[in-house]
Order: C-alpha cells, then structure tokens, then sequence
C-alpha cells in the first residue's frame, strides 16, 4: 500500500501530500446526523452535538452564505439574524423610563432581554429559543436558518447585545444625547447603569457576576419564549 492510499485508508490526512484537503461535505453531514441520531431515546444528544458541529463550521458556513448573498437577498427571511436585532423601540421613552424605574441593575436587562427578544411587536427579533429537553443547548436563527449552539456562549452574546442596548447613550451616541439621558435618569442611576454595563464589557473579570447574568438571561429565556414560539411548546393534537 503506498503512502497516499495509507494516509486515506486510516482516514488521515497526509500532510506530505500536495493535493488540496479535502472540502467539508455538509449535505452529508447532515444527513449522518439524521440517520445516526434518528432514535427517539437520543434525541436530546443530538442537538448538542450539532452545537458543537455549529461553532466549529462557523467560519466555513460564513464563507459558504456569502456566496449565495444573492439569493438569500432575493428571499428576504422572515427574522433579524441573532446578533443583528433592532432595539430602537428599547431607546427613548422606554430605557430612561426602565432605568428610572428600578434600583437594580440586575432586572434591567432581564426586562431588556425579555423585550428586545420576545416582544410580541417586534417578530424580527424571535430568533433565539431553548427546545423542550435540550441540554446545555440553544437554537438561534444564524446566517438565514436555525442552528443550535452551546447554551454558554450564547448567552454571554445575548448579555452583550442587551449591553449595547443599555449603553445606548453611554458610549453610542454623541455628547448632547449622553447629557440629556444623565439629566433624565439622575446621575446616581446614570453612575450605577455605568459601572453595571462596565462589567459586561469585562465579563472576564467578573466570573461570579457573570455566572449569575447568564442564570438570570436563561430564565428569561425559559419563561418567555413560548409567547412567540407557542408551536413549539404546545402538546401535539392527537
């Protein structure tokens, strides 16, 4: 047996080899995934493995959407894709007035989470959504479809998508909006928003903050996603 048909025999790539590496197939990836994991008794494992399988083809899947940004533009999908939200209906009135209406930091993004991801107006933004029986695993609607992910790193996105929002007129706007939303939350609620929304730009500082705002997000999650993903909590019609 020579060396090249050695290397593919053993499955291993043959890093002497000239010849480009091969192309990840994920029609027939996918379609591994069905049949392997088609037993209902493993039905929680899959989702999980596909999360793992999501974040490391990311790159690749990014390359791959890219090429059809024609045809996904021609189609117009129904949702934002995760990370692309719109919140201008989170700015003014509704964050001074949120702001003011609360002395703990804590309740203000778990209202910002609830209303930027499930507000029944904004049907965009219902790209995120824990399935009945999922473990450690989140589906989100990414690159124009629904894949799962690690529940994990999903959440610390969400927590950072909802800081942009509390930081709206902290760092995300000019001098005069800064000044006009300090002077209509107070500076105390203005000083205390800061150093809360501080912490999330440095969440690898702050371990136990951090566990404790990913607790609190995925309870938002599982409390509020079945008002606008009620199809997929409703017990089947028999």
């Amino acid at each position: 047996m020579d060396t090249q048909h050695h290397y593919q025999h053993q499955g291993l790539a043959n890093t002497n080899s000239t010849s480009p590496p091969p192309q990840p197939n994920f029609a027939a990836l996918t379609l591994f995934l069905d049949q392997y994991f088609a037993d209902k008794i493993v039905t929680v494992i899959k989702p999980l493995v596909e999360s793992y399988v999501n974040e490391r083809l990311d790159p690749d899947l990014k390359r791959l959407n890219a090429q059809r940004k024609p045809i996904q533009a021609a189609r117009r999908p129904a949702l934002n894709n995760f990370g692309q939200e719109s919140y201008d209906h989170l700015l003014t009135p509704y964050l001074p007035n949120i702001v003011k209406s609360s002395n703990d930091p804590n309740v203000l993004i778990q209202k910002i989470v609830m209303d930027l991801f499930f507000h029944p107006e904004h049907k965009k933004n219902h790209n995120i959504y824990i399935a009945p029986g999922s473990y450690q695993c989140i589906t989100v609607y990414k690159d124009n479809s629904w894949k799962n992910f690690r529940l994990e790193p999903i959440l610390e996105k969400i927590a950072r998508r909802a800081n942009d929002v509390l930081q709206h007129y902290i760092i995300g706007t000019d001098a005069t909006e800064e000044a006009a939303f300090r002077h209509d939350v107070g500076k105390k609620k203005f000083e205390m928003l800061k150093e809360f929304t501080d912490k999330i730009d440095n969440l690898e500082s702050h371990e136990e903050f951090g566990s404790k705002l990913f607790k609190d997000i995925e309870h938002v999650i599982l409390t509020f996603q079945h008002t606008v993903h009620r199809h997929l909590f409703e017990p089947p019609n028999e």
